[in-house]
């Protein structure tokens, strides 16, 4: 449990703020492809953020992070699911990027990110999403992904790479390598 928890130091606490605000500004930035199928980039702020936080600590966020959402920018009414949705996918991003040494030269780090990325799409765009959609509006599964929601699946690669190219990028910076370094 405790290799799971970072501790929390002026640096870390700065940094995941930091990440938090750069999720909310590539929030705001989507490629719309059709009016169903939009691509946004901020799995790479989730990812940095499960990188640094941990699985708890980047739940803790990811929840945090769709109350600030939510009343900065409401649409609707507020669903206390989507937040649990939202802490379940911090979870899974902090569990596995957490202190993760990556390689563009290994092949099997592709794979794992691949992998990871994979599963991340398929718990939140085919799992958890498509679940609360037909809950709370009563739209059939199907349904949705007669809408466009099955072609959600080319964000696999392209998140993969973008992550791919990122991530190693950020662990050669001499703070994360200090910060990687020191014992858990």
């Amino acid at each position: 449990m405790k290799k799971y928890l970072p501790k929390l130091t002026p640096q870390l606490i700065a940094t995941l703020a930091i990440l938090m605000a750069v999720h909310f500004v590539l929030a705001k930035f989507r490629i719309m492809i059709t009016p169903t199928l939009r691509i946004s980039f901020t799995f790479i702020a989730n990812g940095l953020i499960g990188f640094f936080g941990g699985p708890f600590l980047t739940a803790i966020i990811f929840g945090v992070m769709d109350i600030i959402n939510f009343v900065t920018n409401p649409q609707g009414t507020y669903i206390p699911l989507y937040t649990v949705a939202e802490i379940i996918t911090g979870f899974f991003y902090g569990f596995f990027y957490y202190r993760k040494v990556l390689s563009t030269r290994s092949v099997k780090d592709w794979i794992y990110v691949s992998l990871v990325t994979t599963f991340m799409v398929g718990i939140t765009t085919f799992g958890m999403t498509p679940l609360l959609f037909q809950i709370y509006f009563k739209t059939p599964y199907w349904a949705q992904m007669a809408a466009g929601r099955i072609f959600k699946i080319i964000e696999i690669p392209i998140h993969a790479l973008i992550f791919m190219l990122i991530l190693p990028q950020v662990q050669r910076l001499p703070e994360v390598k200090k910060w990687l370094k020191e014992k858990v």
